[in-house]
């Protein structure tokens, strides 16, 4: 079942008091597990039991991963509520985000890609966008709110490059430029493709791109950028 997750938030009152009783038992069971290890396993189906409420819809989860950024207050989308869709866990078919500018796109994105890789096990997704340095903007971009996470920590036995990620949990992040030729991700594997700046991408390239989510039981993509013309491959989707 499909949840708007922005609206019933804004509408129903018993939906928001159980978000907010399910949140506060998540606080206390990550005090408790930072003391015990005894309550980790209690803790992690809190998590769960809160994002299952969500429908699976992890935007709500940001002011929690995120309590600092930017200066100094917690991370949410209220002022946004087209970002909340940004944040759905939708397996099959594809979603289409056509925006302007400086509307925290990118921000979405990578709350997204961090989330993900950290909730679900052995989760892999792949950031695609046109030329270089839009990649490079969006790597700077989530470095810096990688490590302004709350549970940031640098662990030396997994890779973590400004474009790969793994996690304990088995989980990898991956970045890409892929402009005339797909070569850079060919031989990659991921379950989730994340498009960025798509107004700007070869649609003949899309065939190959898609071949990475080809093991993938879980296959999820999604396409975000800002029109420039009306016959672009954003505007096709």
């Amino acid at each position: 079942m499909y949840l708007d997750l922005e609206y019933r938030l804004r509408t129903d009152g018993e939906f928001r008091t159980e978000l907010q009783r399910r949140q506060l038992r998540l606080e206390h069971l990550e005090r408790l597990s930072a003391r015990s290890s005894a309550c980790i396993d209690e803790y992690h189906d809190a998590l769960y039991s809160y994002i299952e409420l969500c429908n699976f819809n992890l935007a709500l989860l940001t002011p929690y991963f995120w309590s600092n950024y930017p200066k100094d207050k917690p991370l949410h989308f209220a002022d946004f509520p087209f970002a909340f869709q940004m944040f759905n866990y939708q397996p099959g078919g594809f979603m289409v985000f056509r925006a302007s500018r400086q509307i925290s796109k990118s921000t979405s994105f990578a709350c997204r890609q961090w989330m993900m890789a950290r909730t679900f096990r052995s989760f892999k997704s792949l950031y695609v966008v046109p030329c270089s340095d839009q990649l490079e903007t969006y790597q700077n971009k989530f470095h810096e709110m990688e490590q302004a996470n709350r549970f940031y920590r640098r662990d030396r036995k997994f890779r973590q490059n400004l474009g790969y990620k793994e996690f304990q949990n088995g989980s990898v992040i991956e970045m890409a430029s892929v402009h005339t030729t797909a070569a850079g991700i060919r031989g990659k594997s991921c379950d989730e493709i994340l498009y960025d700046e798509f107004q700007h991408f070869d649609p003949e390239l899309e065939l190959e791109v898609s071949q990475t989510q080809a093991a993938s039981s879980i296959k999820i993509t999604i396409y975000a950028g800002t029109s420039l013309t009306t016959d672009s491959a954003l505007e096709q989707r």
